[in-house]
């Protein structure tokens, strides 16, 4: 009998839940603290930044830990603990935030909430590598209901959070309907257990000596993972992560500077939602032959929508630059969990996840942070060094791929950089 991807079972079905849950609970408390901090408390955007850097520093210290957890805890079981965690942080937060002692604390809540957060995605995400070792059409399909979830879990938060500030003018609400969006994914979390989920241990093993036997790579597949280093993908995926760091605090910065609510806010949270939901959708079921140049498109696209947010003076061309941004993100994401995928099964080696979350992390956390304080210099400031940024990287891509598209005449065929694994 032909065997059935783990991942293809209804049973997995909470996971799926779990993801959006998390996207939805963590992405709605960010928008709601980023704006209580600077429309109702007072604080400069350098300080918020600053506390906002600190979730996505431990987002980005616990990914250094997340591989060898996964291996030695279980997948289940870790998922299960650090999503207690989550939810315990969810709870404290509805205490009030003062400046010294409690702000303090505060600080350390934030940043254990996100070393749970990287953990939970190394996770998760761990489940593109076994899939791929069966076939294609199976990590095609979890890469696109993993880019659903994930941004239907943040599209539900922004209408949640959009709908209870412009009603109430306070975003403390967004505090409360985090601690209850975390509910909800410890349930489903806990709920695997009785769903029957499949074991850690891989069902191709050979007797626990060589490891999993992995699917060959196509012809196709082994071309793209040659046409870039692998450490240029992460620079191109870092542009994306950079963006939607730095936009958590230049939008909220940017509506205050034109004297709008802070509602409006979430409305364009919710836009950026959307057009990565729709993206990277696509962007799961992107041809081989489409994911390299998503990839060097990547950070070109990027800066084409900073120019166009750093020259607004309203709404309409700030909706603009959001949806080239937001588009593009989606698609580069895809393509680089599709790339990185491909040297992962080569070489058999699940590590490099933890590696591409600890990209996604630095971005997320040096973005805020970076944008604060730039920002106290002035908004323009920020867009400019993030467009310089954007460009370098898409130079240093196109360099190294025309380089190994064109080859000395002279010079041997090259091989591919990544033996399979044995």
């Amino acid at each position: 009998m032909e065997a059935v991807s783990p991942l293809r079972r209804p049973s997995l079905l909470p996971v799926y839940i779990a993801e959006a849950c998390q996207t939805g609970g963590r992405g709605l408390f960010a928008i709601a603290l980023v704006n209580y901090l600077l429309f109702e408390r007072g604080f400069g955007t350098g300080e918020t930044g600053a506390i906002s850097a600190f979730y996505n520093l431990g987002f980005l210290a616990f990914t250094f830990v997340a591989g060898r957890a996964i291996d030695r805890i279980g997948r289940e079981r870790l998922l299960e603990i650090v999503t207690v965690v989550v939810f315990a942080c969810s709870a404290y937060y509805l205490l009030p935030i003062e400046r010294g002692a409690s702000l303090a604390v505060f600080v350390v809540i934030r940043t254990v909430d996100g070393g749970a957060t990287g953990i939970f995605w190394s996770a998760v995400q761990s489940y593109a590598k076994k899939l791929a070792e069966i076939d294609q059409a199976s990590r095609n399909s979890f890469t696109s209901k993993y880019n659903f979830s994930w941004n239907a879990g943040v599209i539900i938060g922004t209408v949640a959070g959009w709908a209870m500030t412009a009603g109430t003018s306070t975003n403390v609400l967004g505090f409360y309907l985090s601690v209850a969006i975390a509910g909800v994914q410890l349930v489903a979390i806990l709920s695997l257990r009785l769903a029957g989920t499949p074991k850690q241990r891989d069902p191709n093993e050979n007797n626990g000596q060589d490891g999993p036997v992995p699917r060959p790579l196509t012809a196709e597949e082994r071309r793209t993972i040659s046409s870039i280093p692998a450490v240029l993908v992460l620079f191109s995926l870092l542009t994306h992560s950079f963006t939607t760091g730095g936009l958590s605090i230049y939008l909220p910065a940017k509506i205050k500077a034109l004297s709008l609510a802070s509602f409006v806010s979430y409305v364009f949270f919710f836009e950026q939602a959307v057009a990565q939901t729709a993206s990277m959708t696509a962007g799961g079921k992107l041809k081989e032959q489409h994911v390299v140049p998503a990839i060097l498109a990547g950070p070109a696209v990027i800066c084409t929508g900073w120019l166009l947010l750093g020259i607004s003076a309203e709404g309409v061309l700030m909706s603009a630059g959001i949806l080239v941004q937001s588009f593009m993100q989606g698609i580069l994401y895809a393509a680089g969990m599709r790339f990185l995928t491909g040297v992962s099964q080569a070489t058999g080696k699940a590590g490099l996840f933890s590696r591409f979350q600890f990209v996604m992390g630095f971005g997320r956390m040096i973005g805020p942070l970076a944008f604060g304080f730039m920002i106290e210099a002035g908004l323009d400031v920020a867009v400019a060094v993030t467009i310089v940024f954007d460009l370098s990287v898409f130079a240093a891509l196109m360099v190294a791929f025309k380089a190994r598209r064109a080859p000395s005449p002279l010079a041997a065929p090259r091989p591919s950089s990544y033996a399979p694994a044995r």
